[in-house]
């Protein structure tokens, strides 16, 4: 993903209401020593609520109460032209001192375009993402990279592609929150789904 993007999603974010805890839909333990793996049933540490895209035509589930938040709106804002499509939810922040609004994000792209964040492949592991072959990986970003002061992140990330358009699914937070957003990103993979084709594969 460009970091041209990432940057207005840091700065531009704002809060939502707490997220409570409870289970959805069957009861499995997390695997804890990989938070890339995704069970067939998951014991979710949020209440969730289901999200329907009119514009681009898929659902989701997403964390109860996460805000949702666009997140580029168009050239005039930014001075940039992105096609495709991106929708993004914001979880509460839980502090003061919290200096990030972590939140989960799925981009629509024409074509093979991708926005994935690049890495070394060692994490990346092959999934299937509603019936079509895609994949899973995991990244940290250091202060350093992200042009803010103290702030760290991990990300989680997937993909599905060859399909006439790219589809990237993210969960980005600060380190500390790691089983969260870990939880919130398989949530996302184990629930998106099209209702309708995005785009003409024509």
């Amino acid at each position: 993903m460009r970091l041209v993007l990432l940057l207005p999603l840091v700065l531009g974010f704002c809060t939502a209401a707490l997220v409570t805890m409870t289970s959805f839909p069957a009861r499995t333990v997390l695997a804890k020593d990989n938070p890339l793996e995704i069970p067939q049933t998951t014991d979710l540490l949020l209440d969730i609520e289901y999200y329907e895209d009119d514009d681009y035509g898929f659902s989701v589930a997403i964390p109860a109460g996460w805000q949702k938040v666009v997140a580029v709106q168009s050239e005039e804002n930014f001075g940039i032209l992105e096609p495709g499509y991106t929708v993004g939810f914001e979880a509460p922040k839980y502090g003061e001192m919290d200096l990030f609004a972590d939140y989960i994000m799925i981009e629509i792209l024409p074509g093979n375009d991708s926005g994935a964040f690049e890495t070394d492949g060692s994490n990346r592991i092959e999934v299937s993402i509603d019936g079509s072959p895609g994949w899973i990986d995991m990244l940290d970003i250091k202060a350093t990279e992200t042009g803010l002061k103290d702030v760290e992140l991990t990300i989680y990330q997937a993909q599905i592609s060859g399909l006439g358009y790219t589809v990237g699914l993210y969960a980005i937070g600060e380190p500390d929150r790691g089983e969260l957003m870990s939880t919130a990103f398989k949530l996302l993979v184990r629930t998106f789904g099209f209702l309708v084709e995005p785009y003409s594969t024509a």
